[in-house]
C-alpha cells in the first residue's frame, strides 16, 4: 500500500482533473476526466433505462422555504447550505438555497400532476448538482468536496410495492459493483434519536425497516445493522466497500422516506378514490461521483479497463515518413467508436514508447516500413501492437484489431 499513489498525484499526471482558489472545492474536470465522468453517467444510464427510469432535471437554486418544509433545513443546518438574499421584485426580498439534495425538488414534479394507484411505480433519476458548505479544513481532492454529483433517484410507490423494488435495487446495485471488482457489504441503518416524528403513524418507522429487513432477508443477504444510524426521515440500506488502501467506504444506499411524502403531500388515489401518501424511495449507486471516480483511480492507479479508458489506443509512427498513414489508421479506428490518439512529434521511438507508457494507454501501435509492406498500401494497414504492460502482440491487420478491441469493450473487459 506504501507505494500506491494518491489521486490527486495520478490526476495531475494524467492531467484528468485540477483545483482553483477562485472555486475553493469544485472540481475542473479537464477532457480525459471529463470522459471518465460522462463514461460512468453512460453506464448508469444504461442500467436505468432498461428498468424504467425517466431522467429528470431540476434547478440548482431555489427558494429557502422548500427545504423547511422538507425538513431538510431543520436537520441539515442552514449551516451547511449556501443560502443568499435575493429581491424578486422592489418590494420583497426571499432566501434562496444552492441545494444540497435533490430530493424536494423531485416531489414538485411528482405534484405537477394528479397520481393514481396505476401510474406507481414512478422512478425518477436525477444527476443534479449539489453544493454543500464544507469546511476548508476537510476538502481533499475527489473525495470531499463544495460542488458535487449524486446519481440519485427517487422512485414513488405503494406500500405493497417496497418489497419488489428494494430486490430490484439490491441486484442492480451489486451487479453494478462487480463490473468494477468491487466486493460490498450490507448494513441495515436504523431510526436515529433525531429522527423526525410522523405524526399520526407512529409505527411506520418500525414498518419501514421490517421491509427493508424482510427484503435483504428474502434475497439472502448477509447485513449487519448500524444502530441508529438512519436518515432523519427514514431508515436505509447501506452498501460499504474497501478500497486499494484499505479504507472503508459507504457508497451506494437504499432509503425508505414516509416522512417527506406527509410534509410535502405526496399523495396518488386509491382504487377507491381515497388518497393515499406515496412512498418515496431513495437510491444512489456511487453516491458522489466525484468520489466514486477517486476512489476507481487510486484502485485501478490509472490503468483503467479497456472500456473506461479515456484513450484507448495511440499510434507511433516511426518517423514523419509515416505520419499520413498513422492518420488514417485512426480515422479507421475511429469509425468503430475507438478513442485513438496519434503521436506525430518529432521525437523517436522509443520516447513515444515511453511518454504512451506513463500515460497508461492500454495498446500502442507502431507504423513503419514493416507495417506497411513497403507498399504504401492505405487500404491493408497493418500495425505492431504492445500492451502498457510491455506484452508485444506482434503484427494484426487494423481491421482484426479493430473487431478484437470492440469484443473487449462490450464485454468490459
Amino acid at each position: 500500500m506504501a507505494d500506491l499513489k494518491d489521486h490527486r498525484q495520478i490526476g495531475k499526471e494524467l492531467d484528468l482533473f485540477s483545483f482553483n482558489e477562485y472555486a475553493p472545492g469544485a472540481v475542473f474536470w479537464h477532457p480525459n476526466g471529463w470522459f471518465l465522468y460522462q463514461e460512468i453517467m453512460k453506464l448508469i444510464r444504461s442500467i436505468l433505462a432498461p428498468l424504467g427510469y425517466t431522467e429528470i432535471k431540476t434547478p440548482v437554486m431555489v427558494k429557502s422555504d422548500l427545504f423547511k418544509k422538507s425538513g431538510h433545513w431543520q436537520h441539515f443546518g442552514d449551516t451547511n447550505m449556501f443560502n443568499l438574499s435575493i429581491k424578486d421584485d422592489e418590494s420583497e426580498s426571499n432566501l434562496y438555497s444552492l441545494k444540497p439534495m435533490n430530493c424536494p425538488e423531485s416531489t414538485l414534479i411528482y405534484n405537477s400532476h394528479p397520481r393514481s394507484y396505476k401510474d406507481l411505480p414512478i422512478r425518477y433519476s436525477d444527476f443534479g448538482t449539489l453544493h454543500r458548505n464544507e469546511l476548508s479544513g476537510v476538502l481533499g481532492g475527489l473525495f470531499r468536496v463544495r460542488e458535487f454529483t449524486i446519481d440519485d433517484a427517487h422512485i414513488y410507490a405503494r406500500h405493497d410495492q417496497i418489497e419488489s423494488i428494494v430486490k430490484e435495487l439490491l441486484e442492480m446495485i451489486q451487479n453494478f459493483y462487480k463490473l468494477f471488482g468491487f466486493e460490498l457489504n450490507f448494513f441495515l441503518s436504523t431510526k436515529p434519536d433525531k429522527a423526525l416524528a410522523i405524526e399520526g403513524q407512529p409505527n411506520l418507522w418500525d414498518e419501514a425497516e421490517a421491509s427493508l429487513k424482510e427484503a435483504l432477508t428474502k434475497t439472502g443477504s448477509k447485513f449487519g445493522v448500524k444502530d441508529k444510524d438512519g436518515a432523519f426521515y427514514g431508515p436505509k440500506i447501506d452498501f460499504h466497500m474497501t478500497d486499494s488502501q484499505g479504507r472503508d467506504w459507504q457508497l451506494a444506499t437504499i432509503q425508505l422516506d414516509f416522512q417527506m411524502p406527509r410534509s410535502l403531500d405526496v399523495q396518488y388515489t386509491k382504487e377507491d378514490g381515497t388518497k393515499e401518501y406515496a412512498v418515496m424511495m431513495h437510491r444512489a449507486m456511487t453516491g458522489s461521483i466525484e468520489r466514486f471516480i477517486g476512489i476507481l483511480i487510486e484502485q485501478y492507479q490509472g490503468n483503467f479497463p479497456l472500456w473506461l479508458s479515456p484513450v484507448q489506443v495511440a499510434i507511433l509512427p516511426v518517423s514523419d515518413k509515416f505520419t499520413k498513414y498513422a492518420d488514417d489508421a485512426a480515422k479507421v479506428l475511429r469509425k468503430t467508436g475507438i478513442r485513438v490518439s496519434v503521436d506525430s512529434d518529432n521525437k523517436t521511438l522509443g520516447a513515444k514508447i515511453r511518454e504512451t507508457t506513463l500515460q497508461k494507454i492500454p495498446f500502442m501501435c507502431i507504423i513503419g516500413d514493416r507495417e506497411m509492406g513497403g507498399s504504401g498500401d492505405r487500404e491493408n494497414i497493418h500495425l505492431s501492437v504492445r500492451t502498457r504492460e510491455g506484452k508485444d502482440l506482434g503484427m494484426v491487420s487494423i481491421t482484426k484489431f479493430a473487431g478484437q478491441l470492440q469484443e473487449q469493450i462490450e464485454n468490459k473487459q
